[in-house]
C-alpha cells in the first residue's frame, strides 16, 4: 500500500504536470497558482475522503507538511488568517476574502510592493467541520476576535476583494468604534448586491465574472480546464434544482465555477450570496 507521502507526490505531478518533485517542494515554487491549489486540494479530498480547502496550502505548502496534516486523525481548526507575503514593517496588510470564502491573493500579494507582511482572510466553514457564518457582522466580529490574538495594538492595513470589501469596511467601522486607528481601507472590485444595480451595470459584472472564469481556466492543463467547467456547470444545476428559483445570470454567478464543495454546503453558500450582502448594505449602509 502506497504511503501519503507517494500518493500525494502522484497527485501533484498529474496536477502540475511535472516530474520529479521532491516531498520538500513548495507548491507555488514550482508552478502552482491559486486555480491550480483548487484543483490540487479537490483531488486529494476525494482521494482521502475529507475536506481540503486550498488556503491549507499556504500552511503546509509542501507534500511532507501536507502528508503530516492528513495523517492525523483529527484535522486541526485552520486560523482564518494565511500568511502570503513575508515582511519586517508594521503594520501587517489583511485581505478580506470574496463570496467563495477562499483566499485567492497570491499573484496580488507578489505584486504589492511593499515591507509589511500580508495576510489573506479565510472564510468559516469551507473545512465543512464548522458552519459558514450567515452574515457580515458575524464575520467581521469572528475575523476581529482572531486578529486581537494576532495583532492586537493596531493600526489597521485592510483591503477587501469583490464582497470582502462589505466584510472589511464592517471590521474598519467596528475598529473605530473601538477607537482603534484604521491607517488603511482599500476596496478592489466592490460592489454593492446585484439588485442594487442598474441593467448594464448588472452586464457588466456578469462578463467580468465570465472573463475571470475563462482566465482561470487558460491557467490550467486542457483537461483540467474541461473538468473545472463541467464541475461548475454540473454544481449550477445541482443547486438551482435544489433552491428550486430562477434568479437571473447576474445573481448566479456569485460563486466561482471550481469549488469542490459538499451539496449542502454548496447550497448554503449560494443561498448566502444571496442574501448577506443585500440585508447588510439595506441594513447598516442605506445612505
Amino acid at each position: 500500500m502506497p504511503t501519503t507521502v507517494e500518493t500525494l507526490t502522484l497527485i501533484w505531478r498529474r496536477v502540475l504536470q511535472r516530474s520529479p518533485i521532491s516531498p520538500e517542494d513548495s507548491f507555488f515554487d514550482i508552478g502552482g497558482t491559486d486555480a491550480l491549489a483548487d484543483l490540487l486540494c479537490s483531488e486529494i479530498g476525494q482521494v482521502y475522503g475529507r475536506p481540503l480547502p486550498s488556503a491549507t496550502l499556504r500552511q503546509a505548502p509542501t507534500i511532507a507538511a501536507l502528508a503530516d496534516i492528513l495523517e492525523k486523525p483529527t484535522p486541526r481548526r485552520p486560523s482564518p488568517f494565511v500568511h502570503l507575503k513575508a515582511g519586517s514593517e508594521k503594520p501587517p496588510i489583511f485581505i478580506a476574502h470574496g463570496l467563495c470564502g477562499t483566499v485567492q491573493f497570491t499573484e496580488l500579494a507578489k505584486h504589492i510592493r511593499t515591507g509589511h507582511p500580508i495576510y489573506g482572510i479565510q472564510g468559516k466553514g469551507l473545512d465543512e467541520i464548522e458552519e459558514p457564518l450567515e452574515r457580515v457582522e458575524d464575520m467581521a466580529r469572528f475575523y476581529l476576535e482572531a486578529l486581537e490574538e494576532l495583532y492586537p495594538q493596531g493600526p489597521y492595513i485592510l483591503i477587501g476583494y469583490s464582497f470582502g470589501g462589505l466584510v472589511a469596511l464592517e471590521m474598519a467601522h467596528r475598529l473605530s468604534e473601538t477607537g482603534k486607528n484604521v491607517a488603511l481601507l482599500v476596496l478592489i472590485d466592490a460592489y454593492p448586491h446585484p439588485r442594487y444595480m442598474a441593467y448594464s451595470q448588472r452586464l457588466r459584472l456578469l462578463a467580468t465574472r465570465l472573463r475571470g472564469h475563462v482566465n482561470q481556466m487558460r491557467q490550467l492543463p486542457l483537461p483540467s480546464a474541461l473538468s473545472y467547467f463541467v464541475r461548475g456547470v454540473k454544481r449550477r444545476l445541482r443547486i438551482s434544482r435544489a433552491l428550486g428559483e430562477s434568479h437571473g445570470p447576474s445573481e448566479m454567478l456569485g460563486l466561482p465555477f471550481g469549488r469542490q464543495l459538499s451539496g449542502a454546503l454548496s447550497r448554503k453558500l449560494t443561498w448566502l450570496t444571496q442574501t448577506i450582502s443585500r440585508d447588510f448594505i439595506a441594513a447598516r449602509y442605506t445612505s
